[in-house]
């Protein structure tokens, strides 16, 4: 069971497990227009990402078998086939050498990538000016295809998070990347749909065009596997994690919630989901471990922690917040509690509506004891 795979068409093609999300994912592409999604790192954003991608591009038979395929063979103009431009900016994450400084810009990266999909969508980049070039791209292809363009970025934010932090030096990037969101609205009668996702969120902190729908209860379980999600198609799993542990399937599942279980990512959600590629490496290797922990930390994605400010993490459960406490990111300042909730680490626990407030702990075990190795890390 490959961790790996972020690609929709080998997932289909090697007839890998998939959770059924396309009901979700259709009202998405066909009731939204312009629309951001954050959620953690590792939770699956890639695979929507190349989802779209595929169902835009109408390729109807990597579908069948899904909820989507009925839907879609019953709707108004099914598998229109449209002009998609793919865009990924998670190497500004996950540099080749994490001593090494970033030394290409966001204004590159794009540039860079809009060039390769002119080559794959036949269209000519002359222009230098990044916002010009893609204006250009999007009226070459809508007039070659007749039909509006789909525009895809994965990571969107990450320029501004290369350091996995967020300071002054980041404006730059974020000026330019709302330029860009700018552009992609501005195409008017040449955009179908345009999709940003990242792990970070900066609705609460700049004004950025799209609709952000992160907290919306909507779209709260299009990423993640739910416990339904769970036993239907990890049954085979969990009965041979059983065996091989020689424990009872109820055992099992138990501990899945109190380690890789737990979070919620809108006020309205009752159930909590899972992490995907904790369940993923479990069921690959019927081995428990901290999987989806050991990863971040190695990747250097984990936010630090001074000593001054432990004491504060630790009173996070009995406090109360309000969106703006736990998405908005201020340049010069500790911005933990953002921090600690864009990387998975925290999440939300129970919402109040009456005063429209916040309860935050850690979703599982697993992110309490990768908190504890943040400090000792830290703090050495």
């Amino acid at each position: 069971m490959p961790v790996d795979i972020h690609d929709f068409t080998q997932l289909r093609n090697k007839n890998l497990i998939f959770a059924d999300k396309s009901e979700c994912i259709f009202n998405l592409a066909r009731q939204e227009q312009f629309v951001f999604l954050a959620r953690p790192p590792m939770f699956g954003k890639s695979l929507l990402v190349s989802f779209l991608k595929n169902y835009f591009e109408g390729r109807r038979e990597l579908f069948l078998g899904l909820k989507i395929a009925c839907l879609e063979d019953a709707a108004k103009n099914p598998w229109t086939v449209y002009p998609v431009l793919s865009f990924n900016f998670t190497k500004f994450r996950t540099p080749a050498n994490p001593d090494d400084p970033i030394v290409f810009t966001a204004e590159d990266e794009f540039m860079e990538q809009l060039r390769e999909q002119g080559e794959r969508l036949n269209f000519k980049v002359e222009e230098h000016d990044p916002f010009l070039a893609l204006t250009s791209a999007l009226k070459q292809v809508c007039a070659e295809s007749q039909k509006p363009a789909v525009i895809l970025f994965d990571d969107f934010l990450a320029p501004a998070f290369s350091s996995a932090s967020f300071s002054e030096q980041s404006k730059e990037s974020i000026d330019f990347l709302k330029a860009l969101t700018l552009t992609v609205k501005s195409a008017g009668p040449n955009l179908r749909f345009a999709f940003f996702t990242d792990s970070a969120n900066l609705s609460y902190t700049d004004s950025f065009l799209y609709k952000d729908i992160s907290l919306s209860p909507m779209y709260k379980d299009i990423c993640g596997f739910t416990h339904a999600d769970l036993t239907r198609y990890f049954a085979h799993e969990i009965a041979m994690l059983a065996a091989t542990t020689a424990v009872a399937p109820q055992t099992v599942l138990n501990h899945l919630l109190n380690n890789y279980g737990g979070y919620k990512f809108s006020p309205a959600s009752k159930n909590t989901l899972y992490n995907p590629y904790d369940l993923v490496r479990l069921f690959g290797e019927y081995k428990w471990n901290h999987f989806w922990a050991s990863s971040i930390f190695k990747k250097s994605a984990s936010p630090s922690v001074a000593k001054d400010k432990i004491s504060l993490v630790k009173k996070i459960p009995m406090m109360e917040f309000s969106r703006r406490d736990f998405l908005s990111f201020h340049a010069g300042k500790t911005n933990l509690l953002p921090l600690l909730y864009s990387r998975g680490i925290i999440s939300i626990k129970e919402y109040d509506a009456s005063s429209e407030k916040f309860r935050l702990d850690f979703p599982n075990q697993e992110t309490r004891d990768f908190f504890t190795r943040i400090i000792l890390s830290a703090n050495k």
